[in-house]
């Protein structure tokens, strides 16, 4: 092949052979790669930060939220885990701050109440029923709570 003569590809004008040619050997660009990454399976724990703490299990309750100057809000619990819970809630809470959390959870005929501190991890708006807000139980708990708390987690199998 002469340095005039082009690669023969299949398809395309000569200009566009050349400039494959000449880009044969580059990297692929981030959104192929980022395309190719997703299609394939992912391994068991292959991200460890990917994973929840522990397992979330579907609940039927009710929250009352309060804190030093914020009036009292109410929601619905969602799900529930050994370190942390998931509500709905009409207003958005603020995030990073340690709340009061007043639950009263009903699972499988059993009725569950117990006072807990949070922290607001995120907040999601969905559409037609709120925020939607990851909550992580915080170390302040009274022993009856705790024991509530264990109840439930027996319960649900956390």
């Amino acid at each position: 092949m002469s340095e005039t003569e082009v690669p023969t590809q299949s398809g395309g004008s000569l200009a566009a052979q050349a400039f494959r040619a000449a880009h044969a050997n580059d990297p692929p660009p981030i959104h192929a790669l980022a395309a190719t990454q997703a299609n394939e399976p992912k391994a068991a724990n292959a991200n460890p930060a990917d994973n929840r703490k522990a397992d979330r299990k579907l609940v039927n309750g009710r929250v009352r939220v309060t804190a030093v100057g914020m009036d009292e809000r109410t929601g619905k619990m969602i799900d529930f885990s050994a370190s942390g819970a998931s509500i709905l809630m009409d207003d958005q809470l603020p995030q990073k701050k340690i709340l009061g959390l007043d639950c009263d959870v009903y699972y499988n005929g059993q009725h569950f109440i117990f006072q807990i501190e949070v922290l607001v991890m995120h907040s999601t708006l969905v559409s037609g029923k709120g925020f939607k807000m990851g909550l992580q139980f915080g170390p302040k708990c009274s022993d009856a709570g705790r024991k509530t708390i264990s109840s439930l987690q027996s319960a649900l199998g956390c």
